[in-house]
């Protein structure tokens, strides 16, 4: 997001709220309890960064 901030590119969509409660979520990985929705939190945060990876050079590429 901050190099879209830079390069004045508007995304598709921010996620920052999701990515906030997802960082949290995957905060305590290694208890016992909280291994599965923390695997799956690093999953879609996996997930989230690569649409906006995408997103961003999609959009860069439109720029040149």
């Amino acid at each position: 997001m901050k190099i879209a901030d830079k390069e004045d590119i508007k995304l598709r969509q921010r996620y920052t709220r999701i990515v906030k409660q997802l960082m949290i979520d995957q905060r305590f990985r290694e208890h016992p309890r909280r291994w599965k929705k923390a695997n799956s939190a690093v999953r879609k945060l996996k997930t989230i960064a690569g649409r906006l990876l995408r997103d961003v050079e999609r959009k860069l590429d439109d720029y040149d």
